[in-house]
């Protein structure tokens, strides 16, 4: 066997078989987009799949510049010159890119583009391979134009499974009394530098973070601490990041500054808490059912909780002083957000006498957008038995239930 007849049983051998070179250059091209050009960019081939994407036959696009395939600001910048430069040296490119199709509408490409050599070592042609990646690219803008919106409005900070700080945003230093420039100063630190040091330390805050590394999010509100030491409350969610793999990475947080409408309301609960442990109080929902009562109207009406939790107005109120005053749709009128004040009895088991009569005012409680959404009558300070002792005489008893 002489050398030429090896070198063609060696070309033979490379070439049987399911994986010959052929077999392996047709998978290829049924799976990629290809693109064929010379070292000036003009195009000398394209595949069926890169046509069909760009929407041009081969004539139109054959001997064609590629800059026709890019758009104008790109085809004109000193990028798409460094680009020919890098490919015409010999050097591939690996990227992802815009291009614009026939109807001049975008395609993204995640694109390899490799220089073909001679055997000298000189570049022939530039070969790219393609795949559309277009719908993944509208997926990633979408996802970082909200998160930029998010950002906008909320704190936004990155935590290693650790707690230590990976990244914030401008948001996230100001909501803690730091400057927007001033990230150095808590990235690479612990997460307890934003917490009491009570919290930071308690078994409540290891669990904390147990259950996000665990993969579960947490949400809701939470004190913490600014730079200067003074207590902020923050409306957050605290969601685990994971990797391809499933495996939780990183902790993501959003936080919201709420101290001013959590203080404010605290005070108000604070203020009812305080009005109720003197005053009788019962609040309803809209359609007159009670939700709850103070302890002091309990007290009055010497009744227990269970028995009067899920009734309705009329079922312990006896209610003729009231609409004789104010009409029968005088509930409705309160619903709608008139305020009254009035007088009702409470009502005594059948055959007695009725109980005392409480003068009491109610108020209609609003949401944001100003619609009732639950009532609070508050009745007269003082004994109402005693207040009231000519209208219910002394044997009188209240059993409701």
């Amino acid at each position: 066997m002489t050398a030429g007849e090896g070198r063609v049983g060696d070309m033979a051998d490379a070439l049987e078989g399911d994986w010959s070179i052929a077999s392996r250059l047709a998978a290829i091209n049924s799976s990629f987009c290809l693109l064929e050009m010379a070292p000036d960019g003009s195009i000398l081939h394209a595949n069926r799949n890169f046509l069909q994407l760009m929407g041009y036959t081969l004539r139109q696009l054959k001997g064609q510049s590629h800059r026709g395939l890019c758009f104008e600001d790109y085809a004109q910048s000193g990028e798409y010159a460094e680009f020919w430069s890098r490919l015409r040296s010999g050097r591939f490119v690996d990227q992802v890119h815009r291009r614009r199709k026939a109807d001049g509408s975008v395609v993204w490409f995640q694109a390899v583009y490799v220089p073909v050599l001679s055997p000298q070592g000189e570049v022939r042609r530039i070969l790219k391979v393609a795949i559309d990646v277009t719908l993944a690219q509208a997926l990633k803008a979408e996802s970082e134009s909200k998160l930029k919106a998010l950002a906008q409005t909320n704190g936004i900070a990155e935590f290693a499974l650790d707690g230590t700080v990976l990244a914030v945003n401008e948001t996230f230093l100001r909501l803690f009394g730091y400057a927007g420039d001033e990230a150095d100063a808590v990235i690479g630190r612990h997460h307890t530098l934003f917490c009491a040091p009570d919290y930071a330390a308690s078994a409540e805050y290891a669990r904390f973070w147990e259950i996000l590394r665990s993969g579960r999010h947490h949400s809701g509100i939470y004190r913490r601490v600014s730079r200067e030491g003074e207590s902020l409350w923050i409306s957050a969610s605290y969601n685990p990041i994971c990797d391809s793999d499933g495996q939780v990475e990183r902790i993501l947080k959003f936080a919201q500054d709420i101290t001013s409408t959590f203080e404010d309301n605290l005070q108000h609960v604070q203020q009812i808490d305080a009005l109720s442990s003197v005053q009788p109080v019962v609040t309803f929902d809209v359609d007159g059912v009670i939700r709850d009562a103070s302890a002091r109207f309990l007290a009055v009406a010497g009744v227990r909780t269970r028995q009067i939790l899920g009734r309705r107005i009329e079922q312990v109120f006896a209610l003729d002083r009231l609409i004789a005053a104010r009409g029968a749709h005088w509930w409705g009128a309160l619903v709608e957000g008139e305020g009254l004040t009035g007088k009702l009895a409470l009502r005594a088991p059948p055959g007695e006498r009725e109980g005392p009569v409480l003068t009491a005012s109610f108020h209609p409680i609003r949401n944001a957008d100003g619609r009732t959404v639950s009532v609070v009558m508050v009745g007269q300070a003082g004994p109402v038995a005693d207040a009231v002792r000519h209208e219910a005489p002394d044997e009188a008893r209240v059993q409701i239930g």
